[in-house]
């Protein structure tokens, strides 16, 4: 039953870990419950993708885009 908790919790905590980073929450939770420890440390080296946070921050109202950048 502890082990269970464990993995449950190492795929919640790689959840946010990828969320912050900008990538699919989903798919860091079942890696970290079918990796346990190491599905944690992996989202932990993962990189950040700046492209979707800079595009959530701009729908979400935090963040402008300047006029005079191209897309």
């Amino acid at each position: 039953m502890g082990y269970l908790i464990l993995w449950l919790l190492c795929g919640l905590t790689a959840a946010v870990i990828y969320k912050n980073k900008g990538r699919s929450a989903g798919t860091a939770f079942l890696v970290g419950v079918i990796l346990g420890p190491i599905g944690v440390l992996l989202a932990i080296l993962s990189s950040t993708d700046t492209a979707t946070i800079q595009r959530q921050q701009i729908a979400h109202g935090e963040m402008k885009k300047c006029p005079s950048v191209p897309s």
